[in-house]
């Protein structure tokens, strides 16, 4: 039956595509076969995947939306401009949505949304309104074909249903018993043989046979379970799991109990332990239960020494450390419940084992704990749960050295943990503003930065006065050496090409190391930018001026950009402000700048 829906899949290629079924029926792997077939015999065709659920974003429409935006007309039109670039447009769903409707009308392409059926919400727009599906055409493009897999009970299956340029089809289930064997074999490999024909009765009959996913899950159990003094009772009691949940379940109370143990009751840990962990079940306690949980919070996942140094965090250290002995013990039975990303980030394969640790072991029963900031309006133990594991991932990022994975996960957690005083120090400390506003290609990252501002202001903070001080101060961590400069640096242009950016050193620096003066300029330009653009004109024409003051005597070539950058943000300022004369000051110089820009580097490939 699979071979003939792949075979109609391709002779219906020219119709979008809607393929539905409960969680766990094998879905997502049909399409990533598909996808493989796909990029052999077009690979003139782009091919775009989303799967909803590998990481907090994923089920954002809109960064979906954004990344096939970008990766067409990046392909179609040679460009990696983006027109997105203005935080108002990043926050405009309306504008997002024209910008993917024209790009997926530039040339062939096939994009695959996996797991429509765990779409969120999208900026201001509800998840129910995303699931309605309004955001596509009313009719796709020629050149584009869209993949969807999703639930029957779903919105999105009603809406996508309805439409007359798609076709819907349920996936079918597995009801043939060899091969329901043939697939248990496949997964437990040398182990097959401790199965008798009984046991394998048991398993091939269970009320979650027909779902692939269930040999999945079972597989790393049954290699362990020849050993194991209880065998038979935890395989009956699995093959009696009635829903995906359920198993997950199960096997998470094994786990706890033959291979986690508690951390002591008073502990050193800035962290205050939770007496008892939320429940005498022995499934909500040890290490075990609380590197599940850490996994579940964490935005997109855990290293190896990330999951070890946040366990130190919450307490256990020295007689009740986790060593990577037993750290590869985890590894080895959790061996399909997390999967090691290219990034080298451990996260879960599946919105089963995900959505088993949200409830069970999280206790959330509402929204997904990542798509929901911890609440002061509950007390209870399992919003202490959550409030705690992002409090210790947020107490382990904040001791990193500065790189794209901090900036990525610090303010993050401290917005999920309801933390706004610490969320506004942490954005707008150079480090990471930066790297939120400034790095070319990371698109998400000033979205990110829009919605820590956002959420800012609606909890009736001042993020605007905060940076601007920020800004004022860096210049009091000027190096004693560039405060003497007052003229502009005429040094060879060859040697200064080969120095770091400003913005490459300045992203290195620690809270606590000096500035150069160009450094401090670029600091000045790009908060001075960003308050212009949420409004704050008096701040950004102090700092934007000031910052073209302290970079122009010292920019070097590989930094001459920024003199330009800024002359045109101060010409675009002042067009704001309907004064003329001196946008075209400005905007004259930034010419001025880029002919400049062209002469000297002519005359360093001429050296050269």
């Amino acid at each position: 039956m699979i071979r003939v829906i792949s075979q109609l899949f391709f002779k219906l290629l020219l119709a979008s595509f809607c393929l539905s079924g409960e969680s766990g029926c094998g879905k997502s792997t049909l399409v990533a076969h598909w996808l493989k077939q796909l990029t052999s015999s077009y690979p003139q065709v782009v091919t775009i995947p989303h799967f909803v659920g590998c990481d907090s974003g994923s089920s954002d429409i809109t960064n979906f939306m954004r990344r096939c935006t970008s990766e067409l007309r990046l392909q179609y039109l040679d460009s990696d401009v983006d027109d997105l670039a203005d935080n108002h447009d990043l926050s405009d769903f309306t504008r997002v949505v024209e910008a993917f409707r024209a790009a997926i009308s530039l040339g062939p392409s096939v994009i695959v949304l996996d797991g429509a059926d765990h779409l969120g919400h999208a900026l201001d727009v509800a998840a129910f309104k995303v699931k309605e599906m309004q955001w596509l055409p009313s009719s796709v493009p020629v050149s584009c074909r869209i993949i969807v897999t999703t639930t029957r009970a779903d919105i999105t299956y009603r809406a996508l249903s309805q439409r007359k340029d798609a076709y819907c089809i349920d996936m079918p289930r597995l009801f043939d018993i060899r091969g329901k064997n043939d697939l248990l074999k496949d997964y437990v490999g040398s182990n097959y043989k401790y199965l008798d024909a009984t046991r394998l009765s048991k398993i091939t009959s269970s009320n979650l046979a027909h779902l692939p996913l269930f040999y999945v899950a079972l597989s790393s159990e049954l290699r362990i379970l020849g050993a194991h003094k209880n065998a038979d009772r935890l395989l009956e009691s699995y093959v009696h799991a009635s829903t995906l949940f359920d198993l997950w379940s199960l096997i998470f109370r094994r786990w706890t109990h033959d291979y986690g143990w508690l951390r002591p009751a008073v502990s050193r840990s800035p962290v205050p332990a939770i007496k008892a962990q939320v429940s005498r079940d022995r499934m909500n306690s040890g290490w075990v239960a609380d590197v599940l949980r850490l996994f579940a919070l964490s935005r997109e996942g855990l290293s190896e020494s990330e999951a070890l140094g946040a366990l130190q965090i919450m307490g256990y250290i020295k007689n009740y450390e986790v060593t990577k002995a037993h750290w590869e013990m985890f590894r080895l039975i959790t061996e399909h419940a997390l999967i090691e990303m290219p990034s080298g980030l451990l996260t879960f394969p599946h919105q089963s084992v995900r959505g088993t640790v949200e409830i069970a072991l999280l206790g959330n029963l509402t929204s997904p704990s990542q798509e929901r900031a911890v609440s002061p309006a509950f007390h209870e133990n399992w919003e202490r749960q959550k409030l705690q594991g992002h409090t210790v991932l947020s107490s382990f990022f904040s001791k990193q050295p500065s790189s794209g994975r901090m900036v990525d996960e610090l303010p993050w957690q401290l917005k999920m943990s309801g933390n706004m005083d610490a969320l506004s120090k942490t954005i707008c400390e150079p480090r990471v503003f930066i790297r939120l506003v400034s790095l070319k290609g990371e698109q998400r990252r000033r979205v990110d930065l829009s919605s820590y501002w956002s959420v800012l202001k609606q909890a009736n903070h001042k993020p605007e006065e905060i940076l601007y001080q920020m800004a004022v101060k860096a210049e009091e961590r000027l190096r004693s050496e560039s405060k003497k400069v007052t003229k502009r640096d005429v040094r060879s242009a060859s040697s200064k090409t080969r120095e770091f950016s400003a913005i490459d050193e300045l992203c290195r620096k620690s809270s606590d190391e000096e500035f150069s003066q160009l450094e401090v300029a670029l600091v000045h330009y790009s908060s001075g930018k960003f308050l212009a653009e949420k409004g704050h004109d008096v701040m950004a024409q102090n700092l934007l001026l000031n910052a073209y003051k302290m970079a122009y005597p010292v920019v070097s070539v590989k930094d001459i950009y920024l003199i330009c950058d800024i002359q045109e943000s101060l010409g675009n300022f002042y067009l704001k402000l309907s004064e003329p004369s001196k946008a075209m000051f400005w905007l004259n110089g930034a010419l001025r700048s880029v002919a400049e820009m062209t002469r000297v580097s002519d005359t360093v490939r001429h050296l050269i």
